[in-house]
């Protein structure tokens, strides 16, 4: 992402040529992962409930972006030019959510939008019209913490805690799409999130204990 026009120039010829190599020898899926961890949720990114018209948010004063955070609706102006991260944690107070990178790289911002996990950095804020979203706010329920909460808290997954709420996010993505899922899933799904304290060790052995508290005939 971050390299010269000549570097990226030349990646495109390597991977071009090996992918048209893999096709013409017939294993261009010998790589690909079984049963993939996507954190797409239960309609795989489909939207099920589409808007009944079209919306234009253009004016920060004039339009107002409903939106349903945590089971609770939320009546939000002054955000049509923001992102869904800065709405969340500006014009809603919810600032579990982290900016790290604000470039879709770190996975500290992660949320899940109509049940898929998604970059909250990346998505603008009138996108959450008519949309379910989930924060790490929302994960406890009737005072209990998730299991990846509380198997965070046991196997001290947690150092700073700046990522913290993504790979929560990302880890309670993956027990809703993959109730027992295997090491590679769970590698999988947080790929997209960045430590830069614990080595992961503890994080994957967090998922691992929350998903036995979850399926514990798994």
């Amino acid at each position: 992402m971050r390299g010269t026009a000549a570097y990226r120039r030349e990646m495109v010829r390597v991977i071009t040529r090996r992918a048209l190599r893999a096709i013409a020898e017939g294993r261009e899926r010998a790589d690909w992962p079984e049963n993939p961890a996507m954190l797409w949720g239960p309609n795989h990114a489909h939207v099920t409930k589409p808007l009944p018209m079209m919306v234009h948010h253009e004016d920060d004063a004039a339009e107002t972006i409903v939106t349903t955070v945590n089971g609770k609706v939320y009546s939000v102006q002054n955000a049509a030019h923001k992102t869904l991260l800065r709405m969340l944690r500006e014009n809603i107070g919810l600032t579990g959510t982290k900016e790290g990178c604000a470039e879709g790289e770190c996975g500290a911002c992660t949320v899940l939008l109509d049940g898929a996990a998604v970059m909250a950095c990346m998505v603008p804020a009138p996108r959450a019209h008519g949309a379910e979203i989930v924060t790490v706010e929302g994960l406890a329920q009737n005072g209990a913490l998730h299991p990846i909460q509380q198997a965070f808290i046991e196997e001290g997954a947690v150092q700073c805690g700046y990522c913290t709420p993504g790979f929560l996010m990302s880890g309670a993505s993956l027990l809703a799409e993959h109730p027992d899922p295997t090491p590679e899933q769970i590698r999988q799904s947080i790929t997209g999130n960045l430590c830069r304290c614990t080595g992961y060790y503890t994080i994957v052995r967090a998922i691992e204990q929350a998903a036995r508290r979850k399926n514990p005939a798994g």
